[in-house]
């Protein structure tokens, strides 16, 4: 891991590639609200069909279709790639991944994001209540 301003990065040079981690040229990208206070993300090779755990043994969250991403104060960015979530009342940020790294590979993936506060509760697999704290996040795909 190297320290680049402040941050833990990766070298991505020492990331093992090859055959069976090859680097994923185009993303497919989903963004949905599964309730009013819970977003879905899911990122996958828009290229090729990925293998996911079967749905009997991981149920995943299913995305609510009358629900708007502008009713959580979601944006996309476009130019460089990245999304956001603003309070819609204070207008203040509440996580972003604006300018920060985005790297994905068959087998991993690494996605920066900026919390300027404790108000995002869960990632990843750490769907139960808790706010997170300072610091480098792992999380595990379930899908």
């Amino acid at each position: 891991m190297l320290k680049d301003s402040g941050k833990l990065t990766v070298d991505v040079r020492n990331i093992p590639k090859g055959e069976n981690n090859q680097l994923i040229r185009n993303v497919s990208f989903e963004f949905g609200q599964v309730g009013y206070q819970t977003t879905l993300a899911r990122f996958t090779d828009g290229s090729n069909e990925r293998w996911s755990i079967p749905e009997n043994v991981v149920p995943k969250p299913e995305i609510d279709g009358t629900m708007r991403l502008d009713m959580a104060g979601f944006k996309l960015l476009k130019d460089p790639f990245g999304f956001e979530m603003v309070d819609n009342d204070s207008g203040k940020t509440i996580v972003s991944s604006a300018k920060q790294t985005f790297i994905m590979y068959d087998k991993y993936m690494q996605m920066d994001l900026i919390l300027p506060s404790q108000r995002l509760f869960g990632l990843g697999e750490r769907r139960k209540e808790f706010s997170l704290t300072e610091g480098t996040w792992t999380m595990w795909a379930n899908g």
